[in-house]
């Protein structure tokens, strides 16, 4: 869907696949600075979905987030965005002995059966990687 509306692969469309992420998916004016605005207005936790460079996961906790999560979000709006268990390492490396991380899109793991696989803990000798079930009674049916 992406590719089909930006006119083909996004490495040979970058600034097309840019914009049209943009339009679509979030607001270009959005700067780390919101992020800290949001922690200051709230004692909750903040999680940030979407992390793919251990840049910007550095930057998020930085901001102030409690954990950060290594997504593409599937793959379903971004085709031609890394993948989620290629990024993983760096994020981890990057921020694991700071912050939690959680990831989604592993093919099988995500099906409906785990609600989050937990990487690591901050207190964690050696990152590991943990799926958490959800309760039967809310396991979507199958």
């Amino acid at each position: 869907m992406f590719r089909e509306a930006i006119g083909g692969d996004p490495r040979l469309h970058p600034i097309r696949a840019r914009e049209y992420f943009g339009e679509i998916f979030s607001d270009p004016s959005r700067t780390w600075d919101d992020l800290s605005r949001l922690r200051r207005s709230t004692r909750l936790p903040i999680l940030l979905k979407g992390i793919l460079h251990p840049d910007d996961a550095r930057k998020a906790v930085d901001h102030g987030v409690a954990g950060v999560i290594v997504s593409n979000h599937g793959g379903r709006q971004l085709d031609g965005a890394i993948a989620s268990l290629d990024a993983l390492p760096g994020v981890v490396d990057a921020v694991g002995e700071r912050t939690i991380v959680l990831a989604d899109g592993f093919p099988g793991l995500d099906r409906g059966d785990a609600c989050a696989i937990v990487v690591n803990e901050p207190t964690d000798d050696e990152p590991s990687l943990v799926t958490r079930e959800r309760p039967s009674a809310t396991r979507p049916p199958t």
